[in-house]
Parts: C-alpha cells; structure tokens; sequence
C-alpha cells in the first residue's frame, strides 16, 4: 500500500483533472478519484514521489549555511530570511514566485504565484500546515507553457517539491524553474487546527471574522523556543 503525503502532484498532471485533494477523516488532505472521467493514463502514479522516490547523495553536492544580514528580515522570517532573499532576488531577475500564504478567511494555508514584490510579504514565515498547491502549481506549468522565456522559483515540502519536480520533468519544463523545498517535520491535522481556533474563539476571544495577524514561529520571546503569536483587529493578542 502507498503511504501518500498528500504532495497533489497526480492531481497537478491529471489531464482530466479528475483527482482531487480532499480532506479525509483524519483531517489531512489526499487525493479523491473521480473513476467515471478516469482515462487509466497512470500519469499519477509516474509523478508519484512515493513510488518513484529520487535518491541523493550527499557526498556528491556542496551544502552552505547562511543567514540575511539585515536583523529586520531575520526577525520577521522564521528562521535565518534566506527563502525571502532568494525570492526577492527571483523577482529581481524577472522570475514568478510560487510560495505558501495563510488564508484567514478558510483558516488554512495556500500556494499563491507572485510576480513582483508586492503583496510578497503574505509569503514570509512559515506556515506549519499542510498548503493546498495544486491550483497554484498548474498555473505555474500554464504560465511555463504559454510564456517560452517565463520562469518561477517554487518553495514548498519535500514532499511537494519531490512531486512538482517529477511533473515538471514529464512536461519539459523542468529547466525553466528553480525548486527549493525546507526542513519538514511533518504537519498536524486540520482537524486539531480546527479545535484550536474553536479554542481560542471561546477561551481567548479571537472571534471569527475579524482580521487577525497569525505568526506562527515568533521571536519576541526567543529565537529557539517555539511561540506563537495572534493579534486580531479587536487588540485581542494572544502568544503561547
């Protein structure tokens, strides 16, 4: 049996986009199949990076650390900002961005493609959640397809960039974008998610509905010790 991790990439390559990301019983997101519009191509089980898991080396790549000079984009990023200077410098260079944002409305988050720097700050920090890519990665490989010399970087899991590595590859498009994915260790349920903001809706008072800043990683407290911090409209603040 496949143990899926929910990456989307056969719902990106399905050309009867008949798969669908939903949420199961335990609050995660896998793939449904429509079998009626089904057409038996197997493309998703080709991109698949569960079956077809790519091996790397170590040994035969150079690694470096680095962290943003410039204390502001440290602090306001989750760990050193390096993901923000790679995205400013893509926008820059003329490149798409295809990075993670939290919805607040849908309490979730979501892969939004950019093309210039604002609006990009939506981007900065991490969002320790499972993101729902696909509609975003397949306006990437429409972009990609309609626009010879359009190029994007795209941040995301392993997982999921495991995935859009393959499909990129099987679309031809793989040289025209730059793939960055970040340390996961796994993300939580959207079911216990859910239970926080009812939580923090009754005990703390963040009302549904009212505009929230949601830090996930912040810093005011420590820079190693994990907190996060919840500011809505109505001053309520909430850190823990």
């Amino acid at each position: 049996m496949i143990k899926c991790s929910g990456c989307g990439a056969c719902s990106v390559i399905c050309p009867k986009n008949c798969i669908a990301m939903k949420v199961n019983e335990d609050g995660f997101y896998r793939p449904k199949k429509n079998a009626d519009e089904c057409i038996d191509c197997n493309l998703c089980d080709e991109v698949c990076p569960q079956i077809h898991a790519d091996g790397t080396n170590l040994d035969d790549i150079t690694m470096y650390s680095a962290f943003a000079i410039e204390k502001r984009i440290r602090t306001e990023s989750s760990s050193g900002g390096i993901a923000w200077l790679l995205a400013e410098r893509a926008v820059e260079l003329g490149y798409g961005i295809c990075g993670v944002t939290y919805n607040y409305k849908e309490k979730r988050a979501e892969h939004k493609n950019f093309f210039e720097l604002d609006g990009m700050r939506a981007l900065k920090g991490s969002k320790y959640l499972q993101s729902i890519c696909e509609p975003a990665f397949q306006d990437v490989l429409k972009e990609l397809q309609f626009n010879c010399n359009r190029r994007f970087i795209i941040f995301g899991t392993p997982c999921q960039i495991a995935g859009i590595n393959h499909v990129l590859i099987k679309k031809e498009l793989r040289k025209r974008v730059a793939l960055v994915d970040i340390f996961c260790h796994g993300t939580p349920s959207y079911l216990l998610w859910q239970k926080y903001w009812k939580w923090l809706d009754l005990d703390k008072g963040m009302k549904e509905g009212k505009k929230m800043i949601l830090t996930f990683r912040d810093k005011t407290y420590s820079w190693h010790k994990y907190f996060m911090h919840i500011t809505s409209t109505s001053k309520n603040e909430w850190g823990g």
